[in-house]
């Protein structure tokens, strides 16, 4: 007798369930009707924990299956809309592992990926009992391959850092998957749907990135990170390394040359980091001069660990002008496109300079043959002369005066004064000043041995143009100089010195009258040697 009415009872209980249920679900009546979904789903929750009695007719149905179909059902119904699709999530009293897998499938979408993870930080905070759940979904889109995807998850776990309670969970993430890049190939976990790549036996960009990233992130939020990236990036290969390189820049200039533990890492420097401290202090200083600590701390490692001079190269501009012609012989031996950006910083192109450009060319060319090869020297003093802008003709004629003064003359000056002349014909006037100058000046001993070594030819031509000096002439000419072009004097038994034999000296034949006319010390003064009146 009752059996038809339960049954009629259960009919009508389900379709009207369903009835309203199919109401509410439309996208345009959940957005105005979004709080009588949130009480459904209250009132479902409080049957599944046991907090509201079960009904008759539902003793039988599966409680946690009903809460969670009526809550897919309202986020499938509203996952075009941000705004209550989120607020359902955030307000449910419980998310379920279905409903969570909706959220991956919108976190995975480029479209919809900015506000779904935004949606995964905002569980991470407002629901404590799964925080760690949510904070580590919106973490492992942090190592996703699409860039936009993966650079928005970062943007949100950075704000999720500044929590004391979340932040070292952040970090120990990002320093697991920074350690992963000692492995010889990419971890299982990078790849596979979930992170959008497939296997691979290799360390591509992609995967080198994926787990920098995340790391080279925080670095701005927390400098001391940067001495466990030094001690990976020693152990890396050297695509690794490159990249890392790369991706340091933002996060570098972000920290700024004034950080204690950018200062720390320049100070210690690891045994194989020098390249990594290099592109540090690199990025330091790219758009500011130094700061006196930073070059204290280069100045100190270059003199006592690391003499590399390429340490110095972008502290140039805080070293005294001592110290830079110091460094000048190593620094011109560098990759000419090094050697190039080493002038622009001595010129003033990065700022004030230690020298003048005057002084930087003069230091070029009185380097010692022994320190830098005479080829290196040529190359750099022509390199400076390019930059007409700087070198000018007034700055040329101070130069050329400046060399001209130098003891004994500096080798490449007559090729400076030639390229001088070609760059400004208008300095013909001053360079044959500086020729006739040129002519009184005796070259050195040491110059003219030199330049014998390399002209050997030239040296019967000079002893005999020697030999027609007459015994007044040549005693202008310095014995040494003699030594050179006629060969070394020898004693004779006498104890007076005599020329070789093998080039005896002039002998003078006096005349009657010059012996019998004019006393001893009166003669006629005889004429100097050319280039001596």
């Amino acid at each position: 007798m009752f059996a038809p009415m339960i049954r009629g009872d259960v009919t009508l209980r389900l379709n009207l369930e369903n009835t309203v249920q199919q109401k509410i679900v439309t996208r345009r009546y959940l957005r105005t009707h979004v709080d009588l979904a949130l009480a459904w789903l209250f009132e479902e929750y409080g049957i599944l924990q046991g907090f509201s009695r079960v009904p008759p007719l539902r003793k039988d149905t599966k409680l946690d299956k009903s809460y969670n179909t009526l809550l897919c059902t309202f986020i499938n119904a509203s996952s075009n809309d941000s705004a209550v699709f989120s607020r359902l999530l955030l307000e449910a009293p419980l998310i379920t592992d279905e409903a969570l897998d909706k959220v991956h499938q919108l976190c995975r979408e480029e479209k919809k990926c900015t506000w779904a993870l935004g949606l995964l930080r905002d569980l991470a905070v407002r629901k404590p009992p799964k925080q760690l759940m949510f904070l580590n979904a919106l973490l492992s889109y942090t190592t996703y391959e699409c860039n936009v995807i993966r650079d928005c998850a970062i943007s949100h776990v950075l704000e999720l850092h500044q929590r004391a309670d979340l932040k070292l969970v952040i970090e120990e993430f990002a320093r697991m998957n920074l350690e992963f890049l000692k492995l010889q190939r990419p971890p299982e976990s990078l790849c596979g749907f979930s992170q959008g790549r497939l296997k691979s036996e290799t360390w591509g960009d992609d995967f080198i990135k994926a787990c920098l990233l995340p790391y080279i992130s925080l670095l701005p939020a927390n400098e001391t990170l940067i001495h466990d990236l030094a001690k990976v990036y020693v152990q890396t290969g050297a695509n690794i390394k490159r990249i890392i390189l790369r991706l340091l820049e933002t996060p570098i200039r972000s920290m700024g040359m004034d950080s204690p533990e950018l200062l720390k890492l320049v100070e210690d420097c690891p045994k194989g980091s020098e390249t990594l401290v290099t592109r540090v202090i690199h990025v330091l200083t790219d758009k500011g001069p130094p700061s006196a600590q930073l070059v204290q701390r280069v100045r100190d490692l270059y003199h006592t660990r690391v003499s590399d001079v390429r340490f110095l190269i972008p502290v140039l501009n805080g070293l005294s002008k001592k110290e830079v012609i110091a460094a000048l012989p190593k620094l011109i031996k560098l990759n000419p496109v090094v050697v190039r950006e080493v002038f622009n910083r001595l010129l003033g192109l990065h700022g004030d300079s230690p020298i003048t450009p005057t002084e930087l060319l003069v230091a070029l060319h009185l380097i010692d043959s022994n320190r830098a090869d005479l080829k290196t020297i040529i190359k750099a003093t022509s390199m400076c002369l390019q930059e007409k802008q700087v070198f000018t003709q007034e700055v040329l004629a101070v130069v050329l005066q400046q060399l001209m003064d130098q003891t004994p003359l500096p080798t490449l000056l007559m090729r400076t004064v030639i390229q001088a002349l070609g760059s400004y014909p208008r300095l013909s006037g001053f360079v044959m000043n500086i020729l006739q100058r040129l002519i009184l000046k005796q070259l050195p001993a040491p110059q003219l041995s030199d330049a014998l070594t390399i002209c050997p030819e030239l040296k019967e031509p000079l002893k005999e143009h020697l030999m027609n000096f007459t015994e007044g002439q040549r005693s202008h000419i310095p014995l040494t100089i003699q030594e050179i072009i006629l060969g070394p004097y020898m004693q004779h038994p006498s104890g007076t010195t005599a020329v070789s034999p093998t080039v005896p000296p002039p002998v003078t034949t006096p005349t009657e009258d010059a012996v019998t006319t004019e006393p001893a010390g009166q003669q006629a003064a005889e004429p100097l040697p050319p280039g001596m009146e």
